[in-house]
């Protein structure tokens, strides 16, 4: 968990240090539900970072914490914006994340999916309406889990979600 978190704080500051110009902005992720575990329905909520690299392509790096299954996912996405991004627009892109459990039996899984949605312009307030599939690598075998008896991981996922966020426009003098 160390390892992931190190990453994420060095990946973050070689971004925002090389493309400084560009529009950028923190997002709240306020809901965010995606099954993972058969029988259990839990939202996750986080923090996340976007970025638009240029009029119609943009990143972002989320963060998020389901206290229902235990876990925390760490996804790094890729958007194609169907038009202008410095207004609202739709998008679509694919996305691949690490996500860990804190229950010894389940191992880590690699979520690889793609993602559409309809994002608000960086500059100041925005909003994000987004749904998503996963195939989650390493989803295979049982686990028990709090008493429940043995339970699938699901292989597969959706998700759908809402995030709200704060941004600007140009070069940051911090």
């Amino acid at each position: 968990m160390r390892r992931t978190i190190t990453a994420v704080i060095t990946g973050w500051t070689l971004l925002s240090g090389s493309a400084a110009n560009a529009q950028g902005g923190i997002r709240f992720i306020i809901w965010n539900f995606e099954p993972v575990i058969v029988g259990e329905r839990v939202s996750h909520y986080g923090l996340g970072y976007d970025h638009d690299l240029n009029d119609r392509l943009s990143l972002g790096v989320d963060l998020r914490y389901s206290a229902g299954s235990e876990s925390v996912v760490m996804n790094y996405r890729s958007a194609f914006h169907f038009s202008s991004n410095d207004r609202t627009s739709f998008y679509m892109g694919p996305t691949v994340g690490l996500r860990s459990f804190w229950d010894d039996g389940i191992g880590p899984q690699v979520p690889v999916g793609f993602r559409i949605g309809l994002r608000g312009s960086l500059e100041q307030f925005y909003a994000d309406i987004f749904m998503g599939a996963h195939y989650n690598a390493g989803a295979s075998g049982k686990v028990v889990r709090r008493g429940y008896g043995p339970e699938d991981l699901h292989a597969g996922s959706f998700s759908v979600g809402l995030a709200l966020g704060w941004g600007w426009a140009g070069k940051r003098t911090w």
